[in-house]
């Protein structure tokens, strides 16, 4: 008796190889999609940030720009650095603007407070890296009477 039919081992054997080859190739098809699709949602967030940071930047929200940036975590990319120099020379103001107040109602080491934030102000206009923020931080100079 020669049968020639298959046994029902080769057939599971072959059925079992079919579904592998299947899923494999699912598997792969789907690690490829995700890859792509982060890729793209990574560079959508980006320019998104982006956008929202320069709306910040360009209307001297100095404080939400600093903000956004913790919030986001957005420290040591290169892509930033222009935005961490602003956001320093804004709270040097800041805190120069408030220690000139508080030397004018007469708080104790208000001046030498509010002097050496003035010094940093002049710092960081003298070591602006970026040309773009320094008609900006001039302006906060220019906007401080000196201690």
């Amino acid at each position: 008796m020669n049968d020639q039919t298959p046994g029902i081992g080769k057939l599971l054997l072959k059925t079992l190889f079919f579904a592998f080859v299947m899923l494999f190739g699912y598997l792969s098809i789907s690690v490829l999609f995700y890859q792509v699709r982060d890729s793209v949602t990574d560079q959508t967030i980006n320019a998104d940030q982006l956008r929202w940071l320069d709306t910040k930047y360009y209307g001297g929200d100095y404080a939400g720009l600093y903000s956004t940036m913790i919030l986001y975590g957005l420290y040591d990319d290169e892509l930033y650095q222009s935005y961490w120099e602003m956001i320093d020379a804004s709270q040097d103001y800041y805190d120069c603007m408030m220690w000139n107040g508080a030397s004018q109602n007469g708080y104790a080491g208000a001046p030498y407070k509010a002097a050496s934030y003035y010094e940093q102000l002049l710092y960081d206009a003298a070591n602006c890296k970026y040309s773009f923020n320094q008609a900006l931080i001039d302006q906060l100079v220019d906007a401080v009477t000196a201690p």
